[in-house]
């Protein structure tokens, strides 16, 4: 029996450990858990009902189209069941979180480029299977890119997923618009922008690669810092953006302003305003960046005009990925992402330490013997200071997805892999607090309701979604 078909719609299965991101325009909360029967972790997905800004039809949609499809780079879905005024959405733990994260927490800068290849290539494998089931993702970006502890790729974000088969008909191109898309538009197409009677078809999700490879490449994603307006009018006259490098930097210096009609190497681009972090960073980094033919090539070819895009297949021959063609992600992402450390079994807190009477429980008495109005905030260390960093060593766990810490800089700071041996130790510590203060009692864990309805499932298929007309 596989861990999938032991997952079963019991919310009393489940340990909620910690919250570690937000999704569906902060109407849903990713919850790391630990499931009881096995003790294996995974990340639970609780759209809440009462506050939630999407529509339900799309909260619905989300969910089957997890649970029809079947590849190793679509997340997949355990099970989804109701729980109070909450929906569950039990999914793989993906321990480095999405694409997004690395770049807020780390790569604030942009990550490397043969990471991105590596990332990208999984990415286009997803597609590739999408696309030969007729389905549009339309919301191919970062944060919706998970990379998982091991180094597996997938994509999220289904919700937007459109099939282009209208009653056992293949459409050649379609002219709907997602609903609540406004957070997407930077990554959308220009066809699917302009709402014409050309319509746009599964070309469409290879604009939005070219997109999140310079969102990841640049640490930002184009168009940010413009009203939806303008770059609308961007993307629609043709401004195509680009990898800032020092090679790029040294084009726009000697070259006008002006749109580019997609047809030149560099000539007639705009300088768009996302371009001003390259200009921001340190002098030592912009000498540094340089990202090789293949790569701006392969960023032009994504971003041309829709006839003249290649489909997901093709682009994976592209020259770009010929350095890590014999290569796999599980053995090469884990040592690229150096020293990001993902969320794993090794790296948390055991679970009893998490319930109620764990830690922040047990550091309550610690602070009560501490006079606060003594307090110094100014340079000079205080002796209270001086205490508690005898108490708690300064000492931080690493990559809780999208709430990241960072390590100190004090003469106390120890490696990461130290960090969960000297949390541990902290907490065991004996008391040094004086002898008048209460000690807290311990409290049991609360268990969880059980006896929850399930949403009803679909059928699976190992080879593919079921389409039911």
């Amino acid at each position: 029996m596989t861990f999938t078909d032991q997952v079963q719609p019991n919310a009393g299965d489940f340990n909620l450990l910690a919250c570690i991101g937000q999704g569906c325009y902060n109407s849903a909360t990713i919850s790391l858990a630990r499931h009881i029967p096995n003790k294996k972790l995974l990340a639970i997905k609780r759209v809440h009902l009462e506050v939630c800004e999407l529509d339900f039809t799309s909260v619905v949609h989300e969910i089957v189209m997890h649970q029809q499809l079947r590849h190793k780079n679509i997340l997949e879905s355990y099970c989804a069941f109701v729980h109070g005024n909450e929906i569950w959405l039990t999914l793989p733990l993906m321990g480095y979180g999405s694409c997004r994260d690395l770049l807020h927490a780390h790569f604030m800068t942009g990550i490397p480029e043969l990471t991105i290849a590596f990332i990208l290539r999984e990415v286009l494998n997803g597609l590739d299977y999408l696309h030969k089931w007729n389905i549009i993702h339309r919301s191919v970006q970062a944060s919706h890119i998970l990379i998982s502890a091991n180094g597996e790729v997938c994509l999220s974000g289904l919700r937007h997923c459109c099939s282009m088969i209208v009653n056992g008909v293949i459409r050649p191109k379609i002219h709907d618009f997602p609903s609540q898309y406004v957070h997407s538009l930077q990554w959308a197409s220009p066809e699917l922008l302009e709402q014409n009677l050309s319509g746009y078809n599964t070309k469409s999700d290879i604009y939005s690669v070219g997109i999140t490879a310079c969102e990841l490449a640049n640490g930002v994603v184009p168009f940010a810092d413009m009203p939806l307006t303008q770059m609308l009018l961007e993307k629609v006259e043709g401004t195509i953006p680009r990898l800032l490098d020092s090679p790029t930097h040294t084009n726009i210096t000697s070259i006008d302003d002006g749109i580019s009609d997609g047809s030149s190497q560099m000539s007639g681009h705009r300088r768009s305003t996302h371009e001003s972090i390259y200009y921001e960073m340190p002098a030592s980094v912009r000498v540094l960046r340089n990202f090789s033919n293949s790569f701006h090539n392969f960023v032009k070819t994504c971003l041309q005009h829709a006839a003249n895009r290649p489909s997901a297949e093709q682009l994976m021959q592209h020259n770009y990925f010929k350095q890590i063609r014999k290569r796999s992600c599980q053995y090469m992402l884990p040592e690229l992402l150096r020293p990001v450390a993902p969320i794993m079994e090794s790296t948390i807190i055991p679970d009893e330490r998490i319930s109620i009477g764990g830690p922040v429980e047990s550091l309550i008495p610690k602070f009560q013997w501490v006079d606060i109005d003594e307090w110094n905030f100014g340079s000079d260390t205080s002796k209270q200071s001086a205490q508690l960093r005898e108490m708690f060593p300064a000492e931080r766990t690493y990559s809780m997805m999208n709430q990241q810490d960072s390590i100190p800089e004090t003469s106390t700071a120890k490696t990461p892999t130290e960090s969960t041996q000297t949390l541990q130790k902290a907490f065991n510590s004996p008391d040094t607090s004086p002898k008048s203060r209460k000690a807290t009692p311990k409290s049991s864990r609360k268990a969880a309701p059980k006896g929850l309805p399930e949403l009803k499932k679909s059928s699976e298929s190992s080879d593919g979604p079921n389409w039911v007309e």
